[in-house]
C-alpha cells in the first residue's frame, strides 16, 4: 500500500520512500556549448526550467543535474528516481505527480515511461538514399519525459554499463531497463509536450511558453 503524506512525500506501508529528481543533459559531439537546452528561452534556460519543474512538484527530496553521455544512479537503495530530460520544456509538476503515482501504485512495476504515438509518415530509405517503402507507424511511439524508475531496476545486471553508468537519452534508458527484464508501463504523454533538439525547436518552445 502506498500513500502520500501531508508533506507530499511518498510512503509505502508507512515507510517514507525517497524521491530523487535527476536532470540529465546529454553532451552533443560539438560540446556542451552546442546543447540547445542551455539556451535562454522565455527568461530561463531549459535546464533551469526542468529543475524548477521537479522542485515545484513537491515530490522530490533531492535534485541532481548531470552532464555527459552517461550518468551514475548513485542514490540510496529503495529510492525512486524521476529522470527528466530538459529538452521537454512544457512538462509540468502535475505531470510528474501522475508518473510517480502510477509507479507507486503498482509494486510490480520497475518504471513508468510516457509515450506518444507517431503521427508523421515514416519512410524506409535504403543506403543509396532511395525510398523503399512506407513503415506502419501504428506500432511506433515517441518516448517522452519525465520517466520514473525504482532504484533497484537501474542497478540490475544488464542495465548498468561496464563502467557503472546509464545512458543519457530517455529512449536508450527505457530500452536498456526493458532488455534486462524490467517491467515498464507506458502512459500517454501530454500532447503539447515538444522536444527541443535544434534552433527551430527553440523558436517554437519560446512561442509556446509565452502563449
Amino acid at each position: 500500500m502506498t500513500e502520500r503524506g501531508r508533506d507530499g512525500a511518498v510512503r509505502s506501508s508507512g515507510v517514507r520512500v525517497p524521491v530523487v529528481g535527476v536532470v540529465v543533459v546529454g553532451v552533443p559531439p560539438g560540446g556542451v556549448d552546442q546543447q540547445p537546452v542551455l539556451c535562454d528561452v522565455s527568461g530561463q534556460t531549459l535546464v533551469r526550467r526542468a529543475m524548477d519543474c521537479l522542485v515545484t512538484s513537491g515530490r522530490v527530496d533531492r535534485l541532481a543535474v548531470l552532464f555527459g553521455e552517461t550518468w551514475r544512479p548513485d542514490v540510496a537503495p529503495g529510492a525512486i528516481l524521476v529522470v527528466h530530460d530538459p529538452a521537454h520544456p512544457l512538462v509540468s509538476g502535475a505531470w510528474i505527480d501522475q508518473v510517480l503515482d502510477v509507479l507507486m501504485d503498482d509494486p510490480d512495476l520497475d518504471g513508468v515511461v510516457p509515450v506518444r504515438p507517431v503521427t508523421d509518415t515514416l519512410k524506409r530509405v535504403g543506403p543509396d538514399g532511395v525510398v523503399e517503402g512506407t513503415a506502419d507507424r501504428g506500432s511506433f511511439h515517441v518516448v517522452g519525459s519525465p520517466q520514473a524508475y525504482r532504484q533497484a531496476a537501474l542497478v540490475r545486471p544488464g542495465v548498468l554499463g561496464p563502467d557503472g553508468t546509464l545512458p543519457a537519452g530517455p529512449g536508450a534508458l527505457a530500452a536498456r531497463v526493458r532488455s534486462a527484464g524490467g517491467v515498464l508501463r507506458v502512459v500517454p504523454a501530454l500532447g503539447e509536450v515538444i522536444a527541443v533538439v535544434d534552433a527551430d525547436d527553440l523558436i517554437l518552445a519560446e512561442a509556446l511558453l509565452r502563449a
